[in-house]
Formats: C-alpha cells, sequence, structure tokens
C-alpha cells in the first residue's frame, strides 16, 4: 500500500526536521511514500481538493487559518485521513481529540514517539484497506486491492498478479475493470494495470516496477497516458 502525507507548518526548518524524521521511519518499512509540505492551512487545502491524502502532519499556529480549524473542515467529508498536531503550543490539546486527531505531539518530537504515531497511523489505514473476495477452489480468499499490480485474461480466466503471488479466478475481465475502481487502468484488452506500480510507458508496451512488460494498445494510449498523469500531477505540484 502507498501512503501520501504532507506536513503543513509554518516553519520551513521545522518541515525539513519532520521530514527526515519520516524518511528514516519509512526506511524500516516496504510500503512506498509521497510526501509533501505546506506552509500554511490554505496552499494544504488547494491541493487537498485534487489529492487524497492518507496522514497529515499538522501544526497548530499557522497563520490566517490555524491547525485545528484545518481539521475541522477536514473532517466535514473525510473521516479517513489520519492526523498528527505536531506543535510548540499545549493550549489546543483537547481541541485536538475533537477532530479525532491520533496524537499530540509537542515540539521539539522525539523519534521514537514519531515513529510510534507514524505506525499507529498506518495501522488504522490498513484497517480501512478494500479487498476482493474470491472463491479458488475451496478456499474463500481475500486479496488487498492496492497489492493488485496487473490482471491478465486468458481463455475464460483472469491471472491476478498481486506483489507477492499470483491467482486465477472465473471472471470477466469487463467485471473485473468495474471492481478495481480509480487506481487501475485498461491498457489492452487482455490487461489492467495499478498506475502506481508503472515504471514507465512508450508507445507499445508498459514497464511495471517489478520489471515487467506488459502490451499496450494503440487504442488505449491517449487513455493510459492521461490517467497516468493524471495519478501523480497533482500531488506533485
Amino acid at each position: 500500500m502507498d501512503y501520501r502525507i504532507a506536513i503543513c507548518d509554518d516553519n520551513q526548518l521545522d518541515i525539513d526536521y519532520i521530514k527526515k524524521m519520516v524518511v528514516l521511519w519509512h526506511n524500516h518499512r516496504t510500503e512506498r511514500i509521497l510526501i509533501n509540505s505546506f506552509l500554511d492551512a490554505e496552499s494544504f487545502l488547494s491541493s487537498y481538493q485534487k489529492c487524497n491524502y492518507d496522514l497529515l502532519l499538522l501544526d497548530i499556529k499557522l497563520g490566517m487559518m490555524d491547525g485545528v480549524e484545518l481539521a475541522k473542515i477536514i473532517r466535514k467529508d473525510n473521516q479517513q485521513m489520519q492526523i498528527i498536531f505536531i506543535t510548540g503550543y499545549s493550549d489546543y490539546v483537547f481541541q485536538g481529540y475533537d477532530v479525532s486527531a491520533i496524537h499530540y505531539l509537542l515540539k521539539p518530537v522525539k523519534e521514537n514517539v514519531l515513529f510510534k504515531m507514524l505506525d499507529r497511523a498506518v495501522s488504522n489505514l490498513q484497517k480501512q484497506e478494500e479487498y476482493l473476495f474470491f472463491s479458488l477452489g475451496n478456499v474463500q480468499k481475500r486479496i488487498p486491492v492496492s497489492s493488485i499490480v496487473y490482471v491478465e485474461c486468458f481463455l475464460h480466466n483472469l491471472k491476478i498478479a498481486t506483489t507477492s503471488e499470483s491467482y486465477t479466478v472465473m471472471m470477466t475481465i469487463r467485471d473485473m475493470e468495474k471492481r478495481l475502481g480509480d487506481g487501475f487502468v485498461r491498457c489492452h484488452r487482455s490487461y489492467i494495470i495499478g498506475i502506481k506500480y508503472i515504471s514507465s510507458i512508450s508507445r507499445t508496451e508498459i514497464l511495471l516496477d517489478s520489471g515487467v512488460r506488459i502490451p499496450l494498445s494503440r487504442t488505449a494510449q491517449k487513455e493510459v497516458y492521461h490517467r497516468f498523469a493524471d495519478y501523480y500531477k497533482d500531488c506533485l505540484k
């Protein structure tokens, strides 16, 4: 599973310090992360409208809009995002819990404490994971959607290739396409791929992070290019 992490603090030095610790924490994990930083609530909200962040490391004193007010706006339509307050002020600690924050950490933040809170955030996010359920012989199998790298159609079956193993199920590729949702794109009549696992795209094929090469049909080129660019561009601005 990939995680999109935002740091919102009005002090660039604090942002750099927190980001450094998040990177250190991530070095001991297998998930991929994308980290964006913001110096005020308004710039975060502008990005938030386009990017579905999983975790927000949030200061309280931000300028025109404080962190608690920002968190309340988020919570109006998003209960899944994990919020950790990191600030030099202890006055707002109880308000932090009003917006279901994981914790309220005082600066300077200790590495082991932040790591523990980041682990808790990931645990909470994993509980929200979407799954597909299939009957494989006499076994009922649960497959995390985020682990699906690509799906290949052959005869009347589908091969579902995940980050750890592959499964064969009886289903049409059209039905599978409907179940997988926005994080996937049909690149060929016989293939669906997870956009986040794309390494590069040429005119005739797609190279995945694993080194697997998937054919790209001419009719799907435009859609694949657009979906790949759209998946990343808003979060990289």
